[in-house]
């Protein structure tokens, strides 16, 4: 008597973009009796190892002469990209003196940054800004995600002034109130 044929299936590359086929996946045979015979879900690969995969649940079913075999392997994909900004504000009414600075994670390098304000600029950073809103498009290869962010500025110094002239050139009774 043959030992019934057994497979397990393991994911050996993750999906390059969510939209992409290349992910890998491997069957691995324990005893069963040859030739074997690989019919994928996902693939039309006829071996025991698929090579163009999308993300998600792919069976893979493996028959020798004895019977059929099924299990799957959930494909995963490469994480997203996501980006975060670390800004600094303006430090006086109307400077320009304002920063963004773009954190990228994950996703498929390399990135690419494009200002609204600025298309000279495609660096995480930017600098010499007035307070405003801004928006920046990060661009990996699998595809882009876009972030408005808005940088603060304190109030204008806003005074009067009243004024009271000396009496004469000679006299020191003249005042300045502000408020």
């Amino acid at each position: 008597n043959k030992t019934p044929l057994s497979i397990s299936v393991s994911e050996v590359q993750v999906v390059t973009c969510p939209s992409d086929s290349d992910g890998i996946a491997l069957v691995t045979t324990t005893d069963g009796v040859m030739p074997f015979i690989y019919a994928w879900s996902n693939s039309t690969d006829i071996d025991s190892l698929a090579s163009d995969l999308p993300v998600g649940i792919t069976y893979v079913s493996v028959t020798d002469q004895c019977g059929t075999v099924i299990d799957s392997v959930t494909m995963t994909g490469t994480t997203p990209l996501s980006i975060s900004a670390q800004t600094t504000d303006v430090n006086c009414y109307g400077d320009s003196t304002g920063q963004i600075l773009i954190l990228a994670s994950n996703g498929v390098t390399p990135y690419n940054y494009n200002w609204s304000n600025d298309t000279t600029v495609h660096d995480s950073i930017i600098t010499g800004l007035m307070a405003g809103t801004y928006l920046v498009t990060v661009t990996d290869n699998c595809g882009s995600v876009t972030d408005t962010i808005s940088l603060t500025q304190g109030d204008e110094i806003q005074f009067s002034a009243d004024v009271t002239n000396a009496t004469t050139n000679l006299d020191a009774d003249g005042a300045i109130d502000l408020s």
